[in-house]
């Protein structure tokens, strides 16, 4: 499952290089980086923040949901070449992607011990998945 795990997030990468016609091979590597970057320390900063709030993870728990958890971006992300000319359904489909990866990353990380101070969780993941998609599209 871990080698899998790494070839998600550098598969996002990918795939958002691709369709923004970005292959020049030093502007990857630097996407490539970023991103890496952004899911190791964004999912230290979930896992510092689920275990303040009071649940038991692991950071390798985190960082597993939280990659695993890009999936639904990589599909946003493929799908807006082929609609990004109706502006309406390209913010729709971006808002999706987020909504859908925020979603699956915090009914996976968040459990009934944490009750009422689930959202304190759910935003920070938000956030983090919203600047996930920030990255891959340049916007």
């Amino acid at each position: 499952h871990l080698i899998f795990l790494f070839l998600v997030v550098p598969l996002f990468s990918y795939v958002s290089s691709f369709i923004n016609a970005e292959l020049c091979k030093q502007w990857y590597q630097r996407r490539v980086r970023g991103i890496l970057t952004i899911w190791l320390s964004g999912s230290y900063l979930i896992f510092v923040l689920t275990r303040v709030l009071g649940a038991e993870v692991s950071y390798g728990q985190t960082l597993g949901v939280i990659g695993y958890s890009v999936i639904p971006l990589i599909f946003a992300v493929s799908a807006l070449p082929i609609i990004g000319f109706i502006p309406i359904l390209n913010v729709l489909t971006k808002m999706a992607g987020v909504v859908w990866a925020s979603y699956s990353a915090g009914s996976l990380l968040v459990d009934r011990e944490l009750g009422e101070k689930k959202i304190l969780l759910l935003y920070p993941i938000f956030l983090l998945y919203v600047y996930f998609f920030s990255l891959s599209t340049g916007v």
